[in-house]
């Protein structure tokens, strides 16, 4: 994991230079799709690893995630030993869907409840949804709110988020200039990084046949009718606790002996909670549903 390969502007060096002798715990990375928010995260834990930190990564982008499958916030823990691609999740919030436009407050919660989980002697580095219009103003204003982040960091073309951030200016505030590599990413492009993420997510997964009488199955996190339960329809699963262990895809539904086959990595001890999403998937990770993603 090294930034060898990255073209760093002087700004980010010097933002990079006081995080570290700042002993700030909780940063929140915010700008539009396409400016280096993943490239500044990769960059500053970099950093922060040779310094001897230990740092964890908030992944709150569900459409171009960086740590672990789409339709979820994630969390990892990057090691210099590792690409920070391959950074296992080891924390998880299922949001059910990449378009977080629909998904407010069940994104702001897992991104909350994971920078929590991280709290301790890990320096935090949250990777916000690129929404930042519309209704992602409000997303990133309660996303703040709800972190309460002791330095923010704004990529920007233009000062687009002046207005978000004039309202947070009670808040230690750097503004830096998007990556010179950064580029606009089509929509096939985009559909083509998920599908990656996703079938790499399950490249190891195990088919699990399992009483639906030994499950507590909740309604879509995402609204306020339950999802139907149909094959493929993408899953995110909790333990007894209610924490998020994986996701799952639905296999099959047998009527005759009330079981569900479920296709995950999660081992069948960590299967306790099953939270129905709003998209359907298949094991290669092709998109089956068209709704509007990120």
């Amino acid at each position: 994991m090294t930034a060898s390969d990255l073209d760093i502007p002087p700004a980010w060096s010097k933002a990079a230079d006081l995080v570290l002798g700042s002993g700030w715990r909780r940063i929140l990375v915010i700008g539009a799709t396409d400016v280096g928010k993943s490239a500044y995260c990769r960059y500053l834990s970099g950093r922060l690893l040779d310094a001897g930190a230990r740092v964890a990564i908030v992944d709150g982008d569900i459409g171009q995630k960086d740590i672990g499958p789409p339709a979820a916030v994630t969390l990892g823990f990057p090691e210099r030993s590792q690409t920070f691609s391959a950074t296992p999740p080891v924390g998880f919030h299922f949001i059910g869907s990449t378009n977080p436009a629909p998904r407010i407050t069940s994104l702001v919660v897992g991104v909350a409840r994971l920078s929590e989980a991280a709290a301790g002697e890990a320096v935090t580095l949250i990777n916000a949804s690129g929404l930042v219009h519309g209704p992602g103003r409000r997303l990133q204003a309660r996303q703040i709110e709800a972190v309460r982040p002791d330095m923010i960091i704004a990529l920007e073309r233009d000062r687009e988020l002046a207005a978000l951030l004039d309202a947070h200016s009670h808040y230690r505030i750097l503004r830096l200039p998007r990556s010179p590599k950064a580029k606009r990413k089509s929509a096939a492009k985009r559909a083509a990084a998920r599908r990656r993420r996703f079938a790499a997510y399950f490249q190891a997964a195990s088919c699990h046949r399992l009483p639906l009488d030994d499950l507590v199955i909740q309604r879509s996190l995402l609204s306020d009718e339950s999802a139907e339960i149909t094959p493929n329809l993408l899953c995110g699963i909790a333990d007894r606790a209610g924490a998020g262990t994986g996701l799952a895809i639905i296999e099959a539904i047998d009527g005759r002996d009330d079981t569900i086959s479920l296709i995950t990595p999660v081992p069948r001890d960590r299967i306790n909670l099953l939270q129905l999403g709003d998209m359907r998937i298949d094991r290669d990770g092709r998109e089956l549903t068209t709704e509007p993603s990120s």
